[in-house]
């Protein structure tokens, strides 16, 4: 899963990377790979980093606005994220 934002969100967790897309003419100027979506309920997008373990990890809880964008997809990549 790939979130992409409107806005910085600065999300600090070990294997979430954050690129952003310099000279980007939509609305989503920062991309966000690393993460997977639990659940989404009542307008709430529940997220881990993929890396996230009950030891060591923190859960992502953010509120599902226009100003978001989840891409899915099943080919997964080890290449650097692209715009």
């Amino acid at each position: 899963m790939v979130l992409y934002s409107d806005q910085k969100l600065i999300l600090d967790n070990n294997g979430v990377i954050e690129t952003a897309c310099p000279g980007a003419n939509g609305a989503f100027v920062y991309r966000y790979d690393g993460l997977t979506l639990i659940t989404q309920e009542g307008g709430q997008l529940l997220l881990l980093p993929r890396t996230w373990t009950a030891n060591e990890g923190t859960v992502i809880v953010m509120s599902k606005t226009d100003s978001l964008r989840l891409e899915f997809s099943t080919n997964v990549t080890l290449e650097a994220p692209k715009c």
